[in-house]
């Protein structure tokens, strides 16, 4: 079928319902893809790509005209149809098919998910056969149904929570920060992104991100109207999108970074100016190739316990002391839970899941279980041991210090005051000190 390019200009009106028409004349069967029986063929069970070859990157997405055409094998097709020009991005057409399944745009004019949602804007330059590939924002997976986040409150801390990027052996994950106060309409979602597609394992994946600005933690700032669809935050010309990624430093302009190993969001805000309770967000350290990695919510974050503080036992559990169970796929990520939790003094993983627990119970033999201690060691009580400091770190309690020093080969004694920790490379004269809790670690 050949078209004018004043055709091609009305895109979605009678030249493209047209197209469908002439389809329906010839022989293809579109009975076959009539899911539910019911005579009518929508966007949600076949999808209808246009390619023309008058445009050179136009992208577009409209209903047909008329609404529903009858094919042949008595068929009514009333579906919307992705249009695209000969040489445009893969991820355009992606984008445009995607409105099709019930997607909104997240353009806006501070670039604030450029190339982090296939639904944000594409960074120039833009040149024609644009491949860069990015993936849908969790929003997006939660709506269409692909995907369900773990839900958190914000007025409760979360220590050594997994992430998981789209390479990982363990499936890919997000999270929701919520405060119930304000109800389910404003609230932040949480997930890793890497372009590196090979696990932990070797195994390589196509992951369709290879083209996100980083390896990090994206962080989505979400907003939905009364219909729970994004609504916008600012109107023309200084448009805001209801759902859009928080930069490197939660700055509205340019900012469509990763938040990276190590590093500390300050206190995330609500729309209307308020604290979200004070909550931050700390990535945990992790190396360029990861796709594992944690991350700690909460007001005060502390310091990791190190993986050397922890001895694991195999085939072996410790029942009861329970204080959290959660499904995690390796003993590392539940021996990252304990590691994050101040309470967690032993932890046991079985079956694809992990029980943290503030004692350390008898061990009893179980094949296939896992389980690790956290030692608390002797304290010195209002005891101090000033000088010799190699390290001081914030740290809620005197067992996570001890652990921390454990875990330093440089570390002769410590001493846990006022929420700060202090290690050493040797083992100062002992004062006393009221609420000071120091130890030595003999090597």
């Amino acid at each position: 079928m050949n078209l004018t390019q004043a055709d091609l200009r009305l895109a979605g009106e009678r030249p493209f319902g047209r197209m469908i028409e002439e389809a329906g004349k010839s022989n293809f069967n579109f009975a076959l893809y009539d899911t539910n029986r019911d005579g009518i063929v929508t966007e949600r069970e076949l999808g209808f790509l246009i390619i023309d070859n008058g445009t050179q990157r136009m992208a577009a997405n409209r209903p047909t005209t008329p609404i529903c055409i009858r094919t042949r094998q008595n068929i009514q097709i009333c579906a919307k149809l992705a249009l695209a020009g000969h040489r445009p991005a893969l991820s355009d057409m992606a984008h445009e098919l995607s409105h099709s399944l019930g997607t909104t745009d997240l353009y806006g004019d501070y670039k604030l998910s450029e190339n982090l949602s296939l639904m944000g804007n594409l960074r120039f330059p833009y040149v024609d056969d644009d491949m860069r590939l990015f993936h849908l924002d969790p929003w997006h997976k939660m709506a269409l149904g692909w995907h369900r986040p773990t839900i958190l409150s914000l007025r409760e801390p979360h220590m050594g929570i997994p992430l998981h990027a789209k390479a990982s052996d363990s499936p890919y994950n997000s999270y929701i920060l919520y405060d119930p106060a304000r109800g389910n309409r404003e609230f932040f979602m949480v997930e890793f992104r890497t372009p590196n597609s090979t696990s932990a394992s070797g195994v390589t994946r196509a992951i369709y991100d290879t083209d996100v600005p980083g390896t990090g933690v994206v962080i989505w700032h979400v907003n939905l109207g009364s219909n729970l669809q994004p609504r916008n935050l600012a109107a023309p010309p200084h448009h805001v999108p209801g759902i859009f990624a928080l930069g490197a430093h939660l700055s509205m302009l340019n900012e469509n970074r990763v938040w990276q190993s190590g590093t500390t969001t300050p206190p995330l805000r609500w729309n209307d100016g308020t604290s979200a309770g004070g909550a931050k967000i700390w990535v945990h350290n992790f190396p360029a190739n990861a796709t594992d990695i944690t991350i700690s919510v909460g007001q005060q974050l502390t310091a990791q316990v190190p993986p050397s503080a922890i001895a694991l036992e195999r085939d072996t559990d410790r029942p009861g002391a329970d204080i959290l169970n959660r499904e995690t796929s390796t003993v590392d990520q539940c021996a990252a839970l304990c590691r994050g939790d101040s309470q967690c003094r032993a932890f046991t993983h079985y079956h694809g899941r992990c029980w943290i627990k503030n004692s350390v119970p008898a061990a009893r033999p179980l094949t296939g279980a896992t389980s690790g201690v956290i030692a608390g060691g002797q304290f010195e009580n209002d005891t101090d041991r000033p000088g010799a400091d190699i390290l001081r770190t914030p740290l809620a309690t005197a067992d996570q210090c001890a652990a921390l020093c454990r875990g330093d080969a440089r570390c002769r004694a410590f001493t846990h005051y006022q929420g700060n920790c202090w290690l050493k490379n040797s083992v100062p004269a002992a004062r006393p000190l009221r609420g000071a809790m120091s130890g030595v670690v003999p090597r």
